[in-house]
């Protein structure tokens, strides 16, 4: 359990780390982003950080870190979010 929480989280430092050196094209859409908030940097606007990316933004705030995102008390939340931005 622990070694797979891991490596998602060397996974997302990896992504982190490759992503700071793309481009990114502007999508005119609507996003559905499930932010865990507690992996921000301190500061961060979401909307703000976005803006350049997205048409519109739709933010769901998770009380988590990024890494604890699939955790089960986390998915509990989360799921039923999902679920909700799949059905609209």
């Amino acid at each position: 359990h622990d070694t797979l929480f891991d490596d998602i989280g060397r996974n997302y430092a990896d992504a982190v780390r490759l992503l700071s050196t793309t481009r990114t094209d502007h999508f005119k859409g609507t996003v559905t982003l499930f932010a865990a908030t507690e992996s921000l940097p301190e500061g961060w606007d979401v909307q703000q950080v976005w803006a350049p990316y997205v048409g519109q933004l739709h933010v769901h705030a998770l009380p988590c870190r990024h890494v604890d995102i699939i955790a089960p008390d986390t998915f509990a939340r989360l799921g039923p979010l999902i679920r909700q931005a799949l059905l609209t």
